[in-house]
């Protein structure tokens, strides 16, 4: 009996030290994602078409006219490039679009105007300048980041 009464604490702590198989999120990484389930967001259909009606600045005029912002594109064909896996230019450190990582991306910061808050410039603005985005728009590019900003 004596040998055996080591078993139970050993199996509880195995058993509240181990995550639970259902909750694994098969991305192949070492840890659970906190996704609600639903399907990743589709940069053409639903993500670029925000970029386009909010940040004007940044898509090269039809006319071959100059841009106002020309360090970062979203045109269609582009912005994904542009922005996934590219280091920002206001704060190297960080990707603007860290896929899989809604919080080390740069965007995000942008547009929720902590920017500052993770190491940016504070002489800027957040994005976009004159009125920031709906919270579903927020949602919707959130959860295209956290989906692994396919494009």
């Amino acid at each position: 009996m004596r040998r055996t009464t080591w078993l139970l604490p050993l199996s509880l702590a195995l058993a509240l030290g181990c995550d639970d198989p259902a909750d694994d999120d098969d991305s192949g990484d070492s840890g659970d994602s906190e996704t609600s389930g639903e399907p990743t967001p589709d940069f053409d259909a639903e993500v670029q078409p925000i970029l386009e009606a909010a940040c004007l600045c940044h898509f090269m005029p039809s006319n071959g006219g100059d841009m106002t912002a020309p360090y970062l594109t979203l045109n269609l064909g582009v912005g994904v490039g542009e922005m996934v896996d590219v280091n920002s230019v206001q704060l190297p450190s960080m990707m603007r679009v860290a896929p899989g990582d809604v919080e080390n991306s740069y965007l995000v910061h942008k547009l929720r105007g902590t920017h500052a808050d993770v190491g940016g410039p504070s002489d800027t603005d957040p994005m976009p300048p004159l009125q920031p985005l709906s919270a579903s728009d927020q949602q919707t590019i959130e959860a295209w980041i956290a989906g692994g900003a396919p494009g």
